[in-house]
């Protein structure tokens, strides 16, 4: 057999051994990173590079990968974030700095987060559920209307926009911590907790529970990349922690699509403003415009509406009953209680009635008061 023939290796065998050799270099360079920097604030930028590095290297472009904060459209912001995964293709960044490293992202694009440790203690676990859930917390209602909305099924829920993926990656650690994990998050919503962690000298912590739709003599396992409902996380000891961990994240952040994101919603106090037409032919005509315009889409007469508009104007019975049965009507503010039912009572029999049998019933029925 010729040497440079390709060898008939199985598509996951080869992708296995990529990973494998790749997990080897990130665990050399943490371990370069730990020898050149004592600092820990220093080691973790590295770290981080590191892994948005592979990240890069592996994910489509469709996906960006960034780190900073993340923003929702009531003010609320996370921690600092250390790898990002967001929709590149619809995702507007926001205030992004020089280098374009460090942005400010909507929470509405946002697919995942991986929080990267260079070692992993028992007493950084809470730490990192705390950094969770001021990601998972965000509010996400940014988005523009769509007349057909599509449901996902995740944590036994539905949701029209899918949960942030949130996973923890360290190069080193003490131990597996599936036991803290699922102590420290009995009590916290499943849509807030930590979905993976992987220990890329260990293995990986994934969810395990069971399947019992066939009936309980064909009960299996599954094994889940985010919480599941009736279930709890497990430890596995593996050599194969980075595929595994970048099977679960992929398939997390890669399956669903992000509507698109109406950016607006986070400035619309700074989009409030105030203009004016010089030109008082031109002011004229819009608002002769926009008055017709409005007076078409409810029913009435240009000059009936600005009639009723008009301060002191007297208008017939007649006028009355088709500018009360207009939608669009609404009740003067400064009303008394007692008027301001008085006329409500007027409008839900103009709309219920011929003309007619509303001037009948308005003689007979009201009080001298309520007429008045």
């Amino acid at each position: 057999m010729n040497d440079t023939e390709p060898q008939d290796v199985p598509t996951g065998s080869r992708l296995s051994q990529i990973l494998a050799n790749a997990s080897e270099q990130m665990l050399l360079e943490f371990k370069q990173i730990r020898i050149s920097f004592d600092h820990n604030g220093t080691a973790g930028e590295g770290g981080e590079a590191v892994v948005a590095k592979f990240l890069r290297s592996q994910l489509p472009q469709s996906i960006g990968i960034s780190t900073g904060q993340i923003l929702d459209v009531t003010g609320q912001i996370s921690k600092q974030v250390d790898v990002i995964l967001y929709d590149a293709e619809h995702t507007p960044m926001l205030f992004p700095n020089q280098n374009e490293r460090i942005t400010l992202v909507p929470a509405e694009g946002v697919l995942g987060v991986v929080e990267v440790k260079t070692h992993l203690h028992s007493s950084d676990i809470e730490t990192c559920l705390a950094n969770c859930r001021s990601v998972k917390q965000l509010v996400r209602t940014a988005y523009f209307p769509q007349a057909i909305q599509t449901t996902h099924t995740i944590y036994g829920k539905q949701y029209v926009n899918p949960p942030i993926y949130y996973t923890v990656f360290a190069a080193a650690s003490d131990n597996l911590y599936a036991g803290k994990l699922n102590e420290i998050q009995e009590d916290v919503p499943i849509d807030q907790r930590i979905d993976s962690v992987c220990c890329l000298d260990r293995g990986v912590n994934v969810n395990l529970g069971l399947d019992l739709s066939n009936g309980i003599e064909h009960v299996h396992n599954i094994i889940s990349a985010r919480s599941l409902p009736k279930g709890a996380i497990a430890d596995s000891t593996t050599e194969n922690a980075l595929l595994i961990w970048y099977a679960m994240l992929a398939s997390s952040v890669m399956q669903f699509p992000v509507r698109p994101i109406d950016v607006t919603k986070y400035m619309e106090k700074e989009l409030i403003i105030s203009a004016r037409i010089p030109d008082e032919r031109s002011a004229k005509s819009v608002s002769e415009d926009a008055v017709n315009a409005f007076a078409h889409s409810q029913g009435l007469d240009p000059d009936l509406l600005r009639k009723a508009v008009t301060p002191g104007a007297n208008l017939s019975a007649k006028e009355c009953y088709q500018v009360l049965r207009a939608p669009g009507f609404t009740f003067s503010s400064d009303l008394s209680a007692q008027a301001l039912d008085a006329f409500k009572k007027v409008r839900q029999l103009a709309k219920n009635l011929p003309f007619d049998q509303w001037i009948t019933f308005l003689s007979s029925s009201l009080s001298d008061e309520e007429r008045s």
